[in-house]
């Protein structure tokens, strides 16, 4: 399974910042360490160390009763490490996990993405599960056929950020901002 660090990092890098959400020190902590972790990672094995997988379980605990309050950073933040497989330092244990675990961040990506979280959109749209990633893959599809053949990278489609952004909108009208 390859891992990568889906965290607010493409954010900063493909979507303007949801401004009017504060960010937490919870998230600012997950965040430091998820950036340290993806320049010390060796993706071509498994490179999550029963210390990482310790830290990033105290960040889980940290930033749920955040997500669980409202704010859409933490929610992202909760999706991001269940998505990354962040708290097994075992790779058969995710595996075994990322079912459930699938439908856990799924869950935490449709909160956030309610509120107007594009780059949820975006996680939802391609790794999501569940009957809500489904209706937004059927509404970005509609919403596709009005941009023009995308980049393509390591043979795979490369979207404009506001194909994922027209999506929200359809999808959630003008309470996603």
């Amino acid at each position: 399974r390859h891992l990568t660090i889906p965290c607010e990092m493409c954010i900063r890098d493909r979507y303007a910042a949801p401004e009017h959400f504060a960010v937490p020190p919870e998230v600012t902590a997950f965040r430091n360490d998820a950036e340290r972790l993806g320049m010390i990672c060796d993706l071509e094995y498994w490179y999550v160390t029963p210390e990482w997988a310790a830290t990033f379980r105290q960040h889980l605990r940290s930033l749920v009763p955040i997500a669980v309050a409202g704010n859409p950073w933490a929610q992202y933040s909760v999706a991001c490490i269940y998505m990354g497989g962040y708290v097994y330092s075992c790779q058969e244990e995710c595996i075994a996990n990322h079912g459930q675990d699938a439908k856990e961040f799924s869950l935490w990506l449709e909160r956030c993405a309610r509120q107007g979280f594009a780059a949820a959109v975006d996680n939802l749209i391609t790794d999501g599960v569940g009957p809500e990633a489904e209706r937004l893959r059927s509404i970005c599809k509609e919403a596709e056929m009005r941009y023009s053949v995308p980049v393509e990278e390591h043979g795979l489609p490369v979207y404009p950020p506001s194909l994922f952004e027209e999506t929200m909108q359809i999808a959630y009208g003008n309470n996603a901002t």
